[in-house]
């Protein structure tokens, strides 16, 4: 039987062997099985649906009398106040008897308003003032978005009622859109009906600004187009057609080649005719013509459809009400292409009810799971649901391969005759959130008033994780364990994508119980999301090489993160003395043999029974390691021992730069070891460590105790110790949390599987929140096992990033014998940040008995590129082809998403273009580079970047938000689609600074026009990101720069120098401006800021203590003091002494 674990508690045997804390076994060939066609999965049931947005409308709003057709049209009407939050236009031509108004409810961060912001009434009796609204873009240039509102039965000849129509053009501004019409035209001859439709153009001749098109009835359909310009519209129009209809749609740049292209219809004719556009505007002949039989109305909506399948090429979508014997109805959808047209498809709802009338409305609904495909709204007013003619709304999701004709969502009118569905739109994103919402308009139905009219609007959202695994891996050997250990790798080969990795330390190769572990990279949503990358052994008969292992950071600070592994049997110098390797990332991942390699100090130390990457403890740029020995012996019989080893641009040293001994006989101090992330928000990375026998002040409760980190390292005592509380409950796992609630701070999450609560060991799992103190001494959030005896809630723990991209990190809790389905199914638990930290997010199972899932649980980071973090659980007992084969679960953030997002990749960057690791510096004092893959859910169209930061311990919220230069995505690839590979410079940060960021993409499209806030996985925007290069890399290079009296700031003197425990330093400011005060070390590493504010002319003071940001006394020596100001900085050396 192989040489088991040691083992700190009672377990369920595994081949004999007891299972602690989260690792075990894989074997021969490894088997690629994707989850949908897995055979022996069948237990777990494909992804299902999910209601999004909500089947409650998030807004209701109405206006007017009985009768008055209010939400006649319902539209986006883009930002018209530039405030960042989409607004929507809304038509009610029957108001106060037929003069008609157009109404706009502005956007903001809980939403719609509820009063209209701006509205616009008719001036002429009976003749319906905005029959038709829509939002223009911007025609300007000047940056906020304009809206057309058409009258076609405006009359201007003698006698009245002549009806030449009008059409107005109201100009957004920083207050709104203005309350006259900024621009106008009239028709010219009775009864042509000007602005019987009106639409915008998009950029039909690429020049920057938006073109509108506006029509009339007569000849047949007569269609104008008028450009953008920097003054505004034009007076006259630039291109007209006749005798085609004057059913108008904006479609977005079909072709991709970077101008906009134009619809015009006739649902009589059932004719839809594209005219590409050019740097001469559109084309003067038809390009393509789609036909539809005759009598289906085909053509009577025709809307852009975005970029459905992320191929880069605009799509479109045409409805045809009145198709089939009964008027059922169908949708056609377009795709582009680079002839233009490349095929299309058919689709309806499989049920309809006769005269359903689907597809009277059809148009884009933007992005409403974020998933950067674009989505598609159709109505079907006169759909017969609970109530005759109540009318339903239907919403499709774009994803990969194109369309999904399977509809996710719908929304039926209350009662009858409400003809919900008659208009439906993208209403942009009226919340800020970066999900599109939906407007829907039921203008026959009843609030205040007996068939006033109504408007719905539904907020985009997403739930989370997918509910089931996207991809699965496994290996065919009986026993082999695999998830048994499974771990986030970081980003191996600097692609940014995340890694992740799955260990099998039994695994038999050239020797028995050698120990493999696998790497799997990191792919775009549309290829394998686990991409088998590589696969390390051991080199000795029961070396039990991958017990442990996971991303150790960029310990040499190359831009790659490395990898960590343990073999704990390894026989080196002494037998079974264990042992850790390293292995460098690079361009092409990591090489077959481990760079850097360390043993034990004395047999059966167990030496890598558990590693960690440290983050930064010591501020110095580079990643440092964690190493437990939980079996060491030196003073006490297993005390056990925690090692600490410093990067440098040499990589780790083989020799430890701290060790921590247990205080305890058979204390097991290294049962557990982890990098927590920045707890109190000095810029410094904090450990933790766990004891699983400790004995406080119960026998076996077992402890965590927290070192903070500093420039020096951490101290030889912790900052914060946590006991078990219960006797036997052998308390020792802890992780970081990520910040879970928004606060600046990183958190602490620590379990105890063994916890009793009112039957045996059902488990606990405990939340501490991070501050400028540190961590508080009582839990700010627990959850207990509750379900069974044995559950063992907390068996495995790990931050899951953000995998709902709300700016608050997430957890997953693995409960390894939860009884669901079956007994001891397992599962994993995800639980979601908040402003009020951790709440309930979903429960996701194995569907076998026994399987051990939930064993091991973590982060992937972004496995796809999406900006969503992903997460991989293991089951080491999972049956496929083999008994207790094993198994891994890879699930993605954006549950609604269901093939995954589109690849953003957020990076970040050096001034050349390398990339910066988590937690690595930049090769500037001032100054990083922001990269992601810019895109826009419409295809073709001009993007950019945009961004927050803020030195660590701020929230990203309060800070302004940047911006970088337009951008063309530009000409489509088969493997990107249309990107702009963006990189922007951040400026005018401060040297030696912890900063953490966010970024999202700004686009051109009404119903998309930002994306949600990203930043790099796991990490989320609000954990510390990067840390700007010293301004000076020696204190002479701080000296050279003079006392700065030339150029208005200067230091006047340090008094008293050399000091002891105070010092007062007076400076000399000639114009008020900000001001910073600080001091450096002989490194020139900044250890404490004096001063940070403005000051007017004249002399000022501040006192230094001889202490660090930490309060920390700083050891004797040579120091500098500088004083910065807009106009130079000043410099002067002190002497600390005892």
């Amino acid at each position: 039987m192989p040489r088991c674990r040691p083992s700190t508690h009672d377990h369920r045997n595994h081949r004999g062997c007891p299972r602690l804390a989260g690792s075990f076994v894989p074997a021969e060939p490894l088997l690629r099985v994707s989850f949908a066609v897995l055979v022996g999965l069948a237990a777990i049931a494909p992804r299902t649906a999910v209601a999004l947005p909500p089947t409650t409308p998030d807004w209701i709003v109405a206006e007017g009398d009985g009768y008055d057709n209010f939400a006649n049209d319902v539209n986006t009407a883009g930002d018209v106040n530039g405030d960042g939050y989409s607004d929507v236009l809304i038509s009610c031509p029957g108001l106060n008897g037929d003069l008609g108004a157009a109404f706009v409810y502005c956007g903001g961060p809980n939403g719609l308003s509820t009063e209209a912001c701006w509205e616009s009434h008719g001036t002429q009796d009976g003749r319906q003032y905005s029959n038709e609204s829509f939002p223009a873009g911007d025609v300007n240039g000047d940056g906020y978005d304009d809206v057309i509102v058409g009258s076609r039965g405006y009359s201007f000849i003698e006698p009245s009622n002549t009806l030449e129509g009008l059409v107005e053009v109201f100009y957004g501004s920083a207050s709104g859109l203005s309350a006259t019409a900024n621009w106008q035209v009239q028709g010219e001859i009775p009864d042509m009906e000007l602005g019987t439709y009106v639409s915008a153009a998009g950029d039909v001749n690429g020049d920057g600004y938006d073109d509108i098109m506006v029509s009339a009835t007569s000849s047949g359909g007569t269609v104008r187009l008028y450009l953008g310009s920097s003054s505004g519209l034009a007076t006259n129009y630039a291109w007209s057609v006749s005798g085609y209809g004057s059913m108008t749609a904006a479609v977005g740049d079909v072709n991709a080649d970077g101008f906009d292209d134009i619809t015009v219809s006739s649902s009589a004719s059932a004719r839809v005719r594209l005219f590409l556009g050019s740097a001469t505007g559109p084309s003067t002949s038809v390009n393509w013509t789609g036909t539809g039989a005759s009598g289906t109305l085909y053509g009577r909506s025709v809307a852009p459809a975005g970029d459905v399948n992320g191929d880069g090429y605009a799509d479109f979508v045409v409805g045809a009400p009145d198709w089939g014997s009964n008027d059922t109805g169908r949708a056609y959808l377009y795709y582009g292409g680079p002839s233009g047209v490349d095929f299309g498809i058919d689709f309806s709802p499989n049920i309809l009810p006769i005269g359903a009338e689907f597809a009277l409305d059809v148009q884009c609904a933007g992005d409403v799971n974020a998933d950067g495909y674009s989505d598609v709204i159709i109505g079907a007013h006169m759909f017969n649901g609970a109530e005759a003619a109540a009318g339903r709304a239907y919403l499709y999701l774009g994803d990969p391969d194109g369309l999904d004709t399977d509809f996710v969502w719908a929304f039926d009118g209350y009662e009858a005759n409400d003809y919900l569905g008659r208009v439906v739109s993208g209403a942009g994103d009226v919340n800020g959130d970066g999900h599109s919402d939906l407007i829907v308009g039921a203008p026959g139905a009843t609030l205040d008033f007996f068939n006033q009219g109504v408007a719905y609007a539904f907020y985009g959202t997403n739930s989370g994780l997918s509910q089931d695994a996207v991809a699965v891996r496994v290996l065919g050997q009986e026993d082999a364990g695999l998830g048994g250990l499974v771990a986030y790798a970081g980003d191996l080969n600097g692609d940014g994508l995340g890694d992740v990795v799955a260990g099998a330390p039994t695994y038999d190769g050239s020797f028995t119980d050698e120990g493999t572990l696998l790497v799997f990279h990191g792919t775009p949503s549309d290829g394998e999301i686990l991409d088998y990358s590589a696969q390390r052994y051991g080199s000795q008969t029961s070396e039990f090489f991958g017990v442990s292992a996971g991303r150790a950071g960029d310990v040499d600070g190359d831009g790659y993160d490395d990898l960590l592994v343990g073999a704990i049997f390894h026989d080196g110098t002494y037998e079974d003395c264990g042992a850790a390797f390293l292995y460098y990332g690079s361009e092409t991942g990591i090489p077959t043999y481990p760079g850097w390699t360390t043993e034990g100090e004395a047999s059966t130390t167990y030496y890598g029974y558990t590693l960690a990457g440290a983050g930064d403890v010591n501020g110095d740029g580079y990643a440092d390691v964690l190493i437990g020995a939980l079996a060491y012996t030196n003073t006490l019989t297993n005390q056990g021992a925690v090692y600490l080893y410093y990067g440098s641009e040499a990589g780790l040293s083989t020799t430890a730069a701290w060790k921590v001994e247990g205080s305890t006989e058979s204390e097991l101090l290294g049962a557990g070891v982890a990098g927590v992330g920045d707890l109190n928000g000095d810029g410094f990375s904090d450990i933790a460590i766990g004891a699983s026998n400790y004995t406080g002040n119960l026998a076996g409760e077992g402890a965590v105790f927290v070192y903070y980190g500093s420039a020096d390292g951490p101290a030889m005592t912790p900052d914060w110790t946590l006991l078990g509380r219960q006797a036997d409950c052998r308390m020792f796992d802890s992780c970081a949390a990520g910040d879970v609630n928004g606060d600046g701070y990183e958190d602490l999450l620590v379990a105890t599987a063994f916890y009793d609560v009112s039957l045996s060991q059902e488990g606990r799992v405990e939340c501490f929140h991070g501050s400028p103190s540190g961590l508080g001494s009582t839990p700010n959030w627990t959850i207990y096992g509750t379900r069974q005896g044995g559950g063992w809630l907390g068996r495995s723990i790990s931050t899951a990033g953000d995998v709902n991209r709300d700016g608050y990190a997430d957890v997953v809790i693995g409960e390894e014998n939860y009884d669901g389905t079956y007994t001891f199914e397992g599962a994993a638990y995800i639980y979601h940040g908040g402003p009020n930290g951790l709440t309930f997010g979903s429960l996701h199972s194995s569907g076998q008995a026994d399987p051990g899932f939930g064993a091991s649980v973590s982060t992937a980071g972004d496995l796809n590129g999406d900006g969503f973090a992903d997460v991989i659980v293991g089951a080491p007992d999972y049956d496929y082809e083999a008994n207790d084969a094993g198994a891994i679960f890879a699930y993605l953030g954006n549950a609604e998403a269901r093939r995954g997002g589109l690849d953003i990749r957020p990076q970040q960057k050096t001034t050349s273009g390398d990339v910066i690791s988590w937690l690595g510096v930049s090769d500037s004092p001032t100054q990083f580079d922001l990269a992601i893959y810019g895109r826009s859910t419409a295809g073709r169209q001009r993007v950019r970047a945009e961004w927050q930061i803020a030195e660590i311990g701020t929230a990203l919220s309060s800070e302004p938000i940047a911006s970088g230069s337009w951008n063309d995505t530009g000409t489509p690839t088969a493997e990107l689609g249309s990107v702009a590979a963006i990189q922007e410079p951040v400026v005018g940060l401060s040297p030696e600074t912890v900063y953490h960021w966010r970024v999202r993409t700004r686009t051109r499209s009404l119903y998309a026009p930002y994306t949600r806030w990203t930043s790099i996985a796991p990490t989320g925007g609000s954990m510390a990101h990067l840390r700007t290069a010293g301004g000076v890399s020696s204190i002479d290079d701080l000296a050279v720069v003079g006392s700065g009296a030339s150029s208005g700031v200067r230091i006047d003197r340090v008094s008293p120098n050399p000091m002891s425990t105070n010092t007062t330093i007076a400076f000399r400011t000639m114009i008020p401006g900000p001001v910073t005060v600080s001091v450096y070390d002989v490194n020139g590493r900044r250890i404490a800021r004096l001063f940070d504010g403005v000051e007017g002319p004249g002399v000022h003071q501040v006192d230094w203590d001889a202490t660090n940001e930490s309060g920390d006394r700083v050891p004797t020596g040579l120091y500098l003091v500088r004083l910065r100001t807009d106009r130079g900085v000043g410099t002067q050396k002190v002497w600390v002494t005892r």
